[in-house]
């Protein structure tokens, strides 16, 4: 049996698919409840429940233009049972976590629409037993009040076995065709409405594709409304009215209170008839402030609702009206939902209703009236998530409650009316900059005065101090003449001072930028060149201040100048315009040359309050600051840090490249917040134990791949430990795009983590050449638009936009940042990362992954790390592929080229087998700690790779310099001789003193066994003793000469270790003699060579 869809139920079929903005998303409602029975008893209650009413075994036929009835074996094998053991405190936890499963999970809509998660609990506490309900509905086979009804019933049928049917069974659907009496209102009515309500969005919606939804939620005592009621029936005027008209009020606080705006608000017939099914509509709702009383406004809002329910107006004709007046495919992205006549969410005793989600294709914020209890009204306020900050429709909600007390307490409704008291609701733009004040009242408020804000191996200080710090810091801007809008640098290595003068600066109105103070000099002074820098502050004693000043009229400020001082002046809050370049970065660029990227407080402050509102932060937390203060991650250290009054955590100076001591600081201070790129957490883990990672409560990393084996290796030493993706170029201020990673089910679902979803207030695209959006699952480069966008760039001192592209995307133009990043977009809305634009070959006409070699390279047991690249060769008209790689153990350094191959023929095909091998002791890094496949490339150039290791590459930018003889460092850096002057991991640079080669840092291995000599001297001093007991027929001569040969054939007889002056364990080869290495000594019974 079948039964088309109605007009409604065809544009949400439309409205869910991808290609709408605000879709990819079901038309359904979620609700948790947490039951004092067994999970037996409910399930036998929802088979009963469930096979009274035939409709629930309805899904959309294989047309998607009907309904059609599919029977199941049982009703019982569509759920999702789990046994769990928790905590109390883990309920609501674990409640939110099923809640989001349904949200974040598309119906099969050719399947049940319907579905229950059932958690049969066991509380640690008691050893009591309860269960957790999770139900989801999808819209298109019921409305609010069917579903409200059902769970209801399976409610009371769990906890007291009763069940009788209450609504009316019906096996087919009644498709009516709704129509206004007279089209020709739609004008009148719609008069003044001129553009969509004007809440403050947090991009375009019409931009916004797939997104989360959020629930914010009140709870408010049932007599308010009761109060409302009271104050308004007298009139004439029934209570829904007021309710909707206090919910219009507050959001026209928003909107602007002289601009006429439109929600909608969904009708049902069900609740009259005490039908299941879905027979609902929705009607406009035109708000218009005027002057006039308050009931007269009470009354026109009424009278239009009342006329159009009796009209049976079809609000798809309105809305296709809307769509055509107003130039848009979302005219009414706000809808206001009266569930309270449906049943009650705790009816019965013994459930506790622990929330839920609803979410609708096209809808960006979703206000539902219902009763928690018969004491209780919810306000609940569902939005997506990209729309708008939670903090706004926080204020909303309090709003909504502020005009309902001020109608409850209205005497006469004739005045005119009054403007109820505004909530502390955050006006367009003003939220940009507001982590900046909220560092500054933190810093200068009494009640933080004793708090620790920076600690390190040896010293902290209170906030207290750093007040009087940055004060101190801001008084020496000044005496050099730096004022608001000047440019400093900062070049600093790890230490407070650096702190001290960012946020002296960012107090100011001074437009600062970190540089790497152990960068080649004619780097630095290039940056400052072309930053037009007025000073540069840094410590004289470790810097060539002099060559600087040299080449460049500037004030060079000396960070050893700065002392404690009790009476010092407090600065003033003096910041730059929200838009204006506030912060310089520099990353590295494709033409060869440092490109400085101007960012802005209003970007700045997006990421950093979204990110403090979805990882919790607070006081209490303890940051680490991991990531070097030259790359973008850290700013999020320093100034998330101090935005929630939190304690920043910071390695200082020569020791700040040292994982034991990032160990031991984690330990000490009970470290809670870690955030690097992945090549630090592995430094991490090299010299971590179970110990220092325990107070972890969240990890993220970005900037690079994620190994499944760090995710893995981080679970294993802290099973609670919450881990993100984060990701986005510089040009999108710290990170614009992020993913909650599940390794397990990322791994199975899409082979490795995702890059995630945009930061509310973003888009990402996947463009293909033509700059038009890929398919779902092609590949593409990524872009990216929204307020994370930075200005542009600076160069010469002036800001440059040219690689800021103007493109037209979803019918409209938009500044767009095209990345050389590749990826694609997953049918759950995720854009999944596949490299770089380098990261993809020809090989004789094969398009070849570097990702997917790299994958199936990592498979082989005995692979650390690896790297695969293209080698383009004069002498063949193909590139080559090259894999760079690292072993998991020096046993296995004997594996060859022809090993690797053979093994790979298992995972790959023959056009994917590299052909040229190179093995390192480590992978070179750039100075911002991502893998340096440029220098890769150069290494297998310059080694015979398919014959000779690592030891015999001599290859260094000395040499490339040398190699130009006349071209001056400083020139040659222009000229891109110098690419980006990054230094190299492996350098072997031969040295005339001592008969050694530098080979490079000390394998995992080999750091963990000095850490462990570190530790205890005397553990590994003695030589190691091996006994033979040689019997038979032996030519003792030719048993020494085979020992001996052990000195010729294994190199790690000459590898010596030191400690260089980063505090880095590297490796060198020295030339032992071979009786220096090898004692043989003769005995004649197995007593005396035990002695």
């Amino acid at each position: 049996m079948t039964s088309a869809l109605n007009v409604m139920q065809q544009a949400y079929m439309v409205g869910r698919t991808a290609d709408f903005p605000l879709g990819a998303v079901d038309m359904q409602d979620v609700r948790c409840f947490l039951l004092e029975t067994s999970s037996e008893r409910v399930v036998q209650a929802i088979s009963k429940v469930f096979a009274s009413y035939p409709l629930l075994q309805f899904c959309i036929a294989g047309d998607n233009q009907s309904f059609a009835n599919k029977k199941y074996q049982s009703i019982e094998s569509n759920l999702l049972r789990a046994t769990s053991q928790v905590t109390v405190g883990e309920i609501e936890d674990l409640a939110q976590q099923r809640i989001e499963n349904f949200i974040s999970k598309p119906f099969d809509v050719h399947d049940a629409l319907w579905r229950i998660a059932l958690d049969e609990l066991t509380f640690v506490e008691t050893g009591n037993q309860k269960s957790l309900v999770t139900f989801s509905f999808n819209g298109l086979l019921l409305d609010g009040f069917a579903i409200s009804r059902i769970i209801a019933e399976v409610l009371k049928c769990a906890m007291t076995g009763e069940f009788r049917p209450s609504l009316a069974i019906i096996n087919t659907f009644q498709n009516q065709s709704l129509s206004i009496t007279d089209e020709t209102n739609w004008p009148l009515y719609f008069r003044g409405v001129e553009s969509v309500i004007q809440l403050p969005w947090s991009s375009n919606l019409e931009t916004i594709m797939w997104t989360q939804r959020k629930r914010v939620s009140l709870r408010i005592e049932k007599n308010l409304f009761e109060a409302v009621h009271k104050c308004v029936m007298p009139y004439g005027v029934f209570s829904n009215s007021a309710y909707l008209f206090a919910i219009l009020k507050a959001l026209s606080n928003l909107n602007g209170r002289e601009t006429p705006f439109v929600i909608s608000i969904p009708t049902s017939k069900n609740s009259a008839n005490k039908q299941l099914g879905n027979h609902s509509a929705f009607l406009p709702v035109v708000y218009h402030v005027k002057n006039s009383s308050l009931l007269e406004e009470l009354r026109t809002l009424q009278d239009n609702i009342l006329g159009m329910l009796a009209s049976a107006a079809d609000g798809m004709n309105a809305i296709q009206y809307l769509s055509k007046q107003l130039k848009t495919i979302l005219p009414l992205p706000v809808a206001f939902t009266n569930g309270l006549l449906w049943d009650i969410h705790e009816s019965i005793a013994g459930v506790v209703y622990l929330g839920g989600t609803t979410e609708t294709p096209q809808l960006a914020l979703d206000i539902r009236l219902s009763h928690l209890n018969h004491k209780t009204i919810l306000l609940e306020l569902d939005y997506a998530v990209a729309s708008l900050s939670e903090e706004i429709v926080q204020s909303i909600a309090k709003q909504i409650v502020i005009n309902l007390k001020w109608l409850a307490n209205k005497d006469n409704l004739t005045e005119l009316p009054m403007v109820p008291v505004q909530a502390d609701v955050i006006k367009k733009g003003e939220t940009s900059i507001s982590y900046a004040q909220a560092i500054f009242e933190n810093i200068y408020t009494d009640a933080m005065m004793t708090k620790p804000a920076l600690a390190s191996q040896e010293r902290m200080i209170t906030y207290s101090d750093l007040g009087k710090y940055v004060a101190q810091a801001s008084n020496i801007l000044g005496q050099y003449n730096i004022d608001k809008g000047d440019v400093v640098a900062i070049a600093l290595p790890k230490c407070f001072e650096y702190v001290y003068y960012a946020l002296a600066s960012l107090f100011a109105g001074v437009v600062w930028f970190p540089l790497d103070n152990a960068a080649p000099i004619e780097r630095m002074v290039y940056q400052l060149r072309n930053a037009k820098a007025r000073g540069v502050i840094c410590d004289i004693a470790q810097i060539d201040a002099e060559t600087i000043k040299n080449k460049l009229d500037i004030t060079i400020i000396d960070s050893s100048s700065i002392q404690l001082c009790a009476d010092v002046v407090q600065p003033r809050l003096n910041l730059l315009p929200e838009k204006s370049p506030s912060c310089y970065l520099y990353t590295s660029g494709t033409t060869g040359l440092p490109k400085c990227v101007a960012l802005n407080n209003t970007a700045i402050n997006n990421t950093i309050k979204q990110t403090i509102q979805e990882w919790h932060l607070n006081s209490e937390d303890k940051i680490f600051s991991a990531t070097p203060f030259y790359h973008d991650m850290s700013l999020f250290d320093i100034l998330a840090t101090f935005t929630v009054g939190a304690t920043l955590i910071v390695p200082e100076k020569e020791n700040s490249k040292d994982p034991f001591l990032w160990s031991s600081l984690l330990q000490k201070y009970e470290v809670t917040i870690w955030v690097s790129v992945p090549a630090i957490v592995d430094m991490l883990l090299m010299a971590a134990d179970f110990k220092s990672l325990q107070s972890l409560r969240l990890l993220a990393q970005g900037g690079d791949y994620i190994r499944e084996k760090t995710l893995r290796m981080l679970r294993s030493y802290n099973l609670s430990l919450t881990l993100y993706s984060l990701g986005g170029p510089t040009e999108t201020t710290i990170w614009s795009i992020w993913h909650k990673i599940d390794i397990d089910k990322d791994i199975v679902r899409y082979g490795s983590i995702p890059y995630g979803v945009a930061l509310s207030g973003n888009n990402y695209y996947i463009l293909d050449e033509q700059n038009g959006e890929c398919d779902v699952g092609e590949l593409g480069r990524i872009a990216m638009s929204g307020i994370n966008l930075s200005n542009g760039y600076i160069v010469d001192g002036e800001l440059r936009c040219e690689d800021y592209k103007d493109i037209e995307l979803r019918g409209k133009y938009q500044k767009v940042y095209v990345a050389s990043d590749m990826g694609k977009l997953s049918p759950a809305g995720l854009i999944i990362f596949e490299g770089r634009e380098e990261g993809y070959f020809k090989i004789k006409g094969v398009r070849v992954s570097a990702k997917e070699i790299e994958n199936a390279v990592l498979m082989l047991d005995f692979i650390e790390q690896c790297v695969a690249v293209e080698l383009q060769d004069d002498d063949l008209s193909y590139a080559e592929l090259g894999v760079a790689y690292t072993l998991i153990d020096e046993e296995f350094i004997h594996i060859g080229p022809d090993d690797l191959i053979n093994a790979l023929n298992t995972y790959l095909p023959e056009s994917h087998i590299p052909t040229r091998w190179l093995r390192v002791n480590s992978m070179p890094l750039t100075a911002n700690s991502k893998i340096d496949r440029q220098h890769i490339r150069k290494l297998m150039k310059a080694s015979d790779y398919s014959s000779q290791e690592t030891d015999d590459v001599e290859l260094n930018l000395q040499q490339i310099g040398e190699a130009n003889p006349g071209i001056s460092l400083d020139k040659a850096f222009y000229e891109k001789f110098l690419s980006e002057m990054q230094g190299s991991t492996v350098t072997n640079v031969a040295n005339d003193n001592e008969d050694k080669h530098i080979l490079g840092i000390a394998t995992e291995h080999e750091q963990r066994v000095w850490f462990l000599h570190e530790r205890d001297p005397l553990s590994l001093m003695a030589s190691i003793n091996v006994s033979f007991h040689l019997v038979g027929n032996l030519i003792l001569i030719r048993f020494i000469s085979s020992i001996n040969a052990l000195y010729d054939g294994l190199s790690s007889f000459n590898l010596a270790f030191f400690v260089d002056e980063d505090g880095v364990l590297r490796r060198e080869h020295r030339d032992y003699k071979q009786d220096e290495v090898i004692f043989l000594l003769k005995a004649n019974t197995l007593e005396e060579a035990k002695t």
